[in-house]
């Protein structure tokens, strides 16, 4: 299970959740698993965001 940590847009898509529990192995599978959980993420993620692993990051 990974630990991730939402602000801003994203944090209020999750019912103000500043974390969720998402198991996931790639960063693909994390975002869609993210909008399952939270179908109101998909217009944010859409726009394209940056995701930090470990202080490195990524943009899709």
């Amino acid at each position: 299970m990974l630990k991730v940590c939402l602000s801003g847009p994203l944090k209020a898509a999750a019912d103000g959740a500043a974390s969720v529990s998402i198991s996931a192995v790639t960063i693909r599978e994390l975002l869609r698993e993210l909008v399952k959980q939270y179908p109101g993420m998909q217009n944010q993620l859409d726009d394209g965001i940056a995701v930090s692993v470990n202080g490195q990051i990524f943009r899709e």
